[in-house]
């Protein structure tokens, strides 16, 4: 049930897909810059997220689900990392933004068809209910299916976070620089790269 007076803002994650850029991304960094690059700050990543998905400065909402395999545990490029035990049923506030709910669910093919993450990304625009809807994945064969569904779903705007979709395709952010910003890496770092 929405809360009064609270804007929704929904950010599903295929775990797999995040780590495996994240992973990409510090491996490049830490080449670059001759040192060990740290694991991404969950908190701070998800807040970039929501922000460069659109996410204003108010009395929002965001629910967060990382959809992993069922046998994952951990995660190897975020903190904290396990999965059950510091995610799962977690959350936090970033004063004068937003309260996050972070959840994780298994892949479990329950159901044919598209992977979980895209299936729950097209629940929610065909959803008569309200909020925006952020998909860190590779939609790939989805992405039509993903376009013409919030085509006809004005109540859920709708952002794609990946690193395969050209910049500038409207609807589209670069996965990367959330997840840069999220090493802390500076300014300074990034023109050496």
């Amino acid at each position: 049930m929405e809360k009064e007076g609270k804007k929704k803002h929904y950010i599903l994650v295929d775990a797999e897909y995040a780590e495996a850029v994240a992973g990409r991304l510090r491996s490049h960094y830490a080449e670059v810059l001759g040192r060990e690059v740290p694991r991404l700050d969950m908190a701070d990543w998800l807040t970039c997220c929501a922000l460069d998905s659109g996410l204003q400065q108010g009395n929002n909402e965001v629910q967060v689900c990382i959809f992993h395999q069922p046998e994952k545990e951990h995660l190897e490029h975020f903190l904290p990392y396990s999965l059950k035990e510091d995610l799962d049923k977690q959350g936090f506030d970033v004063p004068q933004l937003a309260e996050f709910t972070v959840n994780c669910a298994a892949k479990e093919d329950i159901v044919q068809g598209a992977p979980l993450p895209i299936q729950a990304a097209l629940f929610i625009l065909r959803d008569q209910g309200k909020g925006h809807l952020t998909l860190i994945a590779d939609a790939g064969d989805y992405l039509q299916e993903l376009r013409q569904a919030a085509l006809e779903a004005p109540a859920h705007p709708f952002t794609i976070m990946n690193m395969e979709q050209p910049m500038g395709t409207e609807g589209h952010v670069v996965l990367g620089f959330s997840m840069v910003h999220a090493m802390g890496l500076r300014q300074e770092d990034l023109q050496r790269g």
